[in-house]
C-alpha cells in the first residue's frame, strides 16, 4: 500500500476541519484520510501553526465541503418512505424523518378516529 505524502495545505485543511467541530470519522469521510492518520497530521499542524491567510483559505474550503454535505442531507430528506399508518405503501414525503403517514391513511385515521382495528393497541384493563 502506497503512503500518502501530505502537503502543508492538507495539514491546514485537516486542522480547519477539526476546529470546525467535525469528528475524526466525519473528517475521514470528507477527505479520504485514514482516521488513524488524522491525529498525527493535526498534531503536526498545531506544532507548526498556519498563517492567517492559510487558515482563511482553509476555512473557505471547509465551508464549501460542509455546504455540499448539507445539500446531500437535504436531498435525502425529500424522498420516498414507507407508510407507517397501516397501508405500508411507498409515498413521497417532504420530510422523511417526520412525515411517515401517507395522506390517505391520515384521512382515514381522522374519519375513523384512530388506526385500523388490527393495528389498535388494547390495554390490559
Amino acid at each position: 500500500m502506497a503512503r500518502r505524502i501530505f502537503t502543508r495545505e492538507d495539514d491546514v485543511l485537516l486542522l480547519a476541519l477539526c476546529r470546525h467541530g467535525l469528528t475524526k470519522n466525519a473528517i475521514s469521510q470528507l477527505t479520504g484520510v485514514n482516521p488513524s492518520s488524522l491525529y498525527k497530521r493535526i498534531q503536526v499542524s498545531k506544532a507548526n501553526p498556519p498563517t492567517p491567510a492559510e487558515m482563511d483559505l482553509a476555512q473557505r474550503k471547509v465551508h464549501e465541503m460542509t455546504a455540499s454535505d448539507r445539500d446531500r442531507t437535504a436531498e435525502k430528506k425529500n424522498d420516498l418512505v414507507r407508510c407507517l399508518g397501516g397501508c405500508g405503501k411507498l409515498f413521497h414525503s417532504p420530510d422523511r424523518l417526520r412525515i411517515r403517514i401517507c395522506p390517505n391513511c391520515k384521512r382515514r385515521h381522522q374519519q375513523n378516529g384512530g388506526m385500523p382495528h388490527e393495528y389498535r393497541v388494547f390495554s390490559s384493563n
